[in-house]
């Protein structure tokens, strides 16, 4: 059995080669290689600001330092307003937001949760939007090519095994 990498420490490890006791610790230190969490009751802003986020100067986007999720958006605990940082930014800086209702980053950067650059929107706006900025255009002309690609080895290996054939 593994025990807890601090000195002194001969507990069984839990998570992260820690004792539940240090690594619960160090969560709440902010310590070593764990995101920030707010205190427990933080309201949405408090966990905004606890947490927070850095300015680009280039782009100006406000930049999630917690928590990112597998599709590159900042996550927060789960709130009355939803998990999502840039949710929780135009909530607080902007107006409540209505559920259901898409959070449009205008800078497509989905980490960014300056309230400038997020707009309420519709879901059809939303993925309009999307298509005039290419995401899914380039992706498909990507593919095309790899196609394209495919098609064309496909085709000298066909000939190459036929002009073999005729030849024995």
């Amino acid at each position: 059995m593994r025990t807890c990498i601090h000195e002194g420490c001969d507990r069984p490890t839990e998570k992260m080669k820690l004792c539940r006791s240090h690594y619960w610790k160090e969560w709440s230190r902010r310590e070593g290689p764990r995101k920030k969490i707010a205190p427990k009751g933080s309201g949405i802003e408090e966990k905004l600001r606890f947490i927070g986020w850095e300015v680009d100067d280039q782009t100006g986007c406000w930049n999630w330092l917690g928590l990112i999720d597998k599709h590159g958006y900042g996550v927060m605990a789960r709130t009355a307003v939803g998990q999502f940082a840039h949710r929780a930014s135009y909530h607080v800086f902007v107006e409540p937001v209505i559920k259901g209702m898409p959070i449009h980053h205008k800078c497509a950067n989905r980490r960014c949760m300056n309230p400038s650059h997020l707009e309420l929107t519709s879901q059809r706006d939303n993925l309009g939007e999307m298509f005039l900025r290419n995401f899914y255009e380039k992706r498909i002309a990507a593919l095309e090519a790899e196609n394209r690609e495919l098609l064309a080895r496909l085709r000298s290996s066909t000939r190459a095994r036929s002009s073999t054939t005729t030849s024995v």
